[in-house]
C-alpha cells in the first residue's frame, strides 16, 4: 500500500520552517536548470520566502484587491499580479513549476476546489507548498470556534497589528473546509495525482509580543489540551506541507 500521509516532524524555530521551503524550491530549480515559474496563491501584501540567487518569475493572485494593490505598489516584487478567486479564476493548465500558498485555504469556503486548481496549474513533477493551521491543535480549535471579532482582538493586541481588519490587512473570516486536516489533505491531493513528501509542525512558541498575554495564552493552551484528553495538541499550531505532482517535466 502506498503511504500518502508522511510522519509529522516538529521544527524548533521559524528559521527552520523557512529554510525547508527555500531548500525545496531551490533544489527543484537546480533540477529544472532554468528560471522557476512560481504561483503564490493568495499572495497578500508580501512574499516571505528569500530566494536570493535563484532565477524565478513570481505570479501572485489574491481576491483582496486592497492587499494586492499594496503588494504591487509597496512591495513591488510580483512579475504578474492577478485579482481573482482561487476557485474560479482561469489559469492555463501545467503552467507553473511551484504553487505556494500560505495561510489561505482555511479562509476559502471551497478549499477542495482551490486545491484541485493548484494541482491542475502545476507542471508534472512540480512542487506544491502549503502552510496551514491544523484544526486538531488547540490554536486551530479556537480559530474554528471563536467569532471573527475575537480574531481581530488577537491580531491587534496579542500581535500588535494596529491595522488588523482594515482593507488589505488580516485577519480574514475562517471556514475550515473538511479537507483542511493533515490526513484529509494528504489523502485528497494523492487522489489528484500528488504525493506529500514532507509534513512539518511549528514546535516553537509564537504567542504575541505582550509577555502577560503570552503567559495567559500558554496556560489556556495547556489546559484546553488536557481537557480534550489529548485530542487537541498544544505542541504546535500550524503545518507546512511539501508535495510533488506525479510525472516528470516534458523534454
Amino acid at each position: 500500500m502506498v503511504r500518502t500521509i508522511p510522519e509529522l516532524t516538529l521544527a524548533s524555530t521559524p528559521d527552520e520552517i523557512a529554510q525547508l521551503q527555500v531548500d525545496a524550491i531551490v533544489e527543484h530549480g537546480k533540477q529544472l536548470g532554468r528560471p522557476v515559474s512560481i504561483l503564490e496563491a493568495g499572495c497578500g501584501q508580501c512574499w516571505l520566502i528569500d530566494l536570493s540567487g535563484l532565477s524565478y518569475q513570481l505570479t501572485g493572485i489574491d481576491l483582496d484587491s486592497a492587499a494586492l494593490e499594496l503588494r504591487k505598489n509597496k512591495t513591488r516584487d510580483l512579475d504578474v499580479a492577478i485579482c481573482g478567486d482561487l476557485c474560479s479564476v482561469y489559469l492555463p493548465e501545467a503552467s507553473f513549476d511551484v504553487v505556494y500558498s500560505s495561510y489561505v485555504l482555511e479562509h476559502v469556503p471551497n478549499a477542495d476546489v482551490a486545491l484541485k486548481n493548484f494541482v491542475k496549474w502545476l507542471r508534472p513533477g512540480g512542487l506544491l507548498i502549503l502552510r496551514l493551521p491544523d484544526p486538531t491543535t488547540v490554536r486551530g480549535f479556537f480559530a474554528r470556534v471563536l467569532p471573527y471579532k475575537a480574531h481581530l482582538w488577537f491580531y491587534r493586541y496579542a500581535y500588535g497589528q494596529k491595522q488588523a481588519g482594515q482593507p488589505g490587512h488580516a485577519p480574514y473570516p475562517t471556514f475550515y473546509h473538511p479537507v483542511i486536516g493533515r490526513k484529509q489533505l494528504c489523502s485528497f491531493i494523492a487522489q489528484q495525482g500528488m504525493k506529500c513528501i514532507g509534513c512539518y509542525g511549528d514546535g516553537y512558541r509564537r504567542d504575541g509580543s505582550n509577555e502577560a498575554i503570552r503567559i495567559v495564552l500558554r496556560g489556556i493552551s495547556k489546559l484546553t489540551s488536557a481537557l480534550s484528553f489529548g485530542k487537541l495538541t498544544s505542541d504546535y499550531a500550524d503545518l507546512l506541507y511539501i508535495a510533488v505532482k506525479n510525472g516528470s517535466e516534458p523534454g
